[in-house]
């Protein structure tokens, strides 16, 4: 293995092939607090509804195909300009570069609309996830505060009945 590639593994999930955790964070770091230009960053954080359940009553297996299959539409749908990542379990951020949140939330809702229409074979259940979405505004935030105020909208969206993306 040579370096790069040893680098580049450590900076992608072994499932999906998503950048992970640590790529995530420098990521965000770098197209926020140390980012010289004026580019729009629109940050989205999702996380697969009733994921537990999933795992719980058809098996890890399945949820592992659920976790791939959303990957491969994120990949797919935003991996060519923007930044697609796995943080955590069944968990992942999309950061925008050059389009700000109403765009943002457009390609989300698209993304959402896909991923609820597919059915997996062992299940009638449409499984769907929820996602906030927010804008970065330069100078008046840190990159945590971007992912924090993220998060909290993405909260807000499960207590509103999951299923859904908002601002």
């Amino acid at each position: 293995l040579h370096k790069e590639d040893l680098e580049g593994q450590l900076l992608r999930d072994a499932m999906t092939g998503l950048y992970n955790h640590t790529a995530f964070y420098a990521f965000l770091e770098k197209f926020t607090v140390k980012n010289t230009s004026e580019e729009k960053i629109a940050l989205a954080v999702l996380d697969i509804d009733n994921f537990k359940k999933v795992n719980d009553t058809y098996g890890h297996g399945k949820g592992d195909e659920v976790i791939v299959f959303l990957a491969k539409v994120l990949q797919e749908r935003c991996g060519e300009e923007h930044y697609v990542c796995r943080y955590g379990g069944e968990e992942f951020a999309v950061i925008f570069r050059g389009i700000g949140r109403k765009e943002a939330l457009k390609e989300m809702e698209w993304i959402l609309e896909k991923f609820r229409k597919h059915r997996f074979e062992w299940t009638t259940e449409p499984i769907t996830f929820s996602c906030g979405i927010s804008e970065y505004a330069s100078g008046l935030m840190t990159d945590k505060e971007l992912f924090s105020i993220t998060d909290k909208i993405l909260y807000r969206a499960k207590e509103n009945g999951k299923n859904r993306c908002l601002l």
